[in-house]
């Protein structure tokens, strides 16, 4: 890891201004290096600052800073090479803000996609491929998102755009199912059929979760059974999509955000995006510190009584458990109402400051990301090139509060 970091090297920019709202999210001026000047008439959207904000930070990095300010420029030319296959790894995550805010305070904004793509078609010198990919939340539209945000607009430019350079692009849903909820419960799944199938990466007992409790453990699903034998004694295994390992260069483009398990979203916590199966992802492990567990800080009889029925109810092949279930809930709200001025409400779900499960999930997919070659095999070397870029011009916080950040 220390290699990894030697060069390391960080540029921050700020701006003042909301997003661009019009697809394909011009870049506000005629830049030289425009790539598309044989497909159209460079058009532009002198409201798009977050596209000057984007090659700044390429400018303050000093890449190519020989070219800079002619069409020769090529800042991601050190890191991607003609027939190169690019993944560009936003954060979807849902189609709505959970808390009730903004949108633009959750997902990446395509406009900041928008300016990367540019600069890896320049690089690509019309050889090669892109693709933009995701494993959103379970219960995420992924064409409603792409919709409310303008990416499908987007990517329809850009298909077409690249298609006149020779470069092939798509955009891509990781996951393997979706999820839609009612009454706060799983309610319906569709199977996203995924083709070529996933590729199962153990990391054994190199990985972050060896040595823990797996009997334990949580994933994003109901049915802790396959969260527990997918981390069962020195087997720790991640189903990842193998548009990820194929890439030869892999761009994050996280959102700024807190993150109630594993305190912020940035470049570590994005790539829980690149693993299509989710109940693969070890989220907390059940109970509290005095049991071994970091779900809770510490339950009342209500909290341990909602696991067990989680567990019996809902983490089966019953499919009627989820009636019950709900009626639980339901009383729940009622005695939540009724005791408002009773113990305050312990943490749950995972959701403090005490998780001690989240963060080695997050660590294992970067080693995967990092080390992993196209058969899912850790090796000691790097397997593919990385590089990062976070949208932050409006980042997240708990609640639905948001603020502007830098990019």
């Amino acid at each position: 890891m220390k290699n990894l970091l030697a060069n390391l090297e960080v540029a921050l920019v700020s701006s003042a201004g909301p997003y661009p709202v019009d697809p394909p999210f011009d870049p506000p001026e005629p830049y030289p290096e425009y790539p598309y000047s044989h497909f159209e008439t460079p058009r532009t959207d002198t409201s798009n600052h977050v596209y000057r904000m984007v090659r700044e930070a390429l400018r303050l990095l000093a890449l190519d800073d020989l070219h800079f300010g002619t069409p020769a420029w090529n800042p991601l030319g050190e890191l991607i090479t003609p027939g190169d296959r690019v993944l560009i790894k936003p954060n979807f995550v849902l189609h709505f803000n959970a808390g009730g805010g903004p949108l633009d305070a959750v997902v990446t904004h395509p406009s900041v996609i928008r300016a990367i793509v540019d600069y890896v078609v320049i690089a690509l010198k019309r050889r090669g491929e892109i693709l933009i990919g995701d494993a959103p939340q379970m219960n995420c539209d992924m064409a409603r998102l792409f919709e409310l945000t303008g990416m499908d607009s987007l990517t329809e430019f850009l298909g077409a755009a690249c298609l006149e350079q020779g470069i092939k692009l798509c955009a891509a849903d990781f996951r393997v199912e979706q999820t839609f909820y009612k009454y706060g419960i799983i309610w319906r799944r569709k199977s996203l059929d995924q083709r070529p199938s996933p590729i199962r990466v153990d990391l054994g007992e190199e990985s972050w979760m060896n040595g823990i409790d797996s009997q334990l453990l949580y994933g994003a699903d109901y049915c802790r059974r396959a969260t527990v034998r997918a981390h069962s004694e020195s087997r720790h295994e991640y189903l990842i999509a193998p548009d990820v390992l194929s890439s030869d260069v892999v761009i994050s483009v996280p959102k700024l955000k807190v993150h109630r398990k594993v305190g912020v979203t940035l470049n570590l916590k994005n790539m829980v995006g690149i693993n299509a199966d989710k109940n693969h992802l070890a989220h907390y492990r059940v109970g509290s510190p005095s049991t071994g567990g970091d779900e809770c800080s510490s339950p009342r009889w209500e909290d341990s009584f909602e696991r067990l029925l989680s567990d019996s109810l809902l983490g089966t092949d019953w499919r009627l458990g989820r009636y019950p279930f709900a009626a639980w809930r339901g009383f729940r709200k009622i005695w939540d109402r009724i005791r408002k001025n009773g113990p305050r409400r312990p943490f749950s779900f995972g959701n403090w400051h005490g998780n001690d499960t989240a963060w080695r999930m997050a660590l294992d997919l970067n080693r995967i990301l990092l080390f992993a070659d196209r058969q899912g095999r850790i090796g000691d070397q790097p397997a593919r090139k990385y590089f990062s870029l976070i949208d932050g011009i409006v980042g997240g916080k708990v609640k639905a509060r948001f603020t502007p950040m830098h990019v």
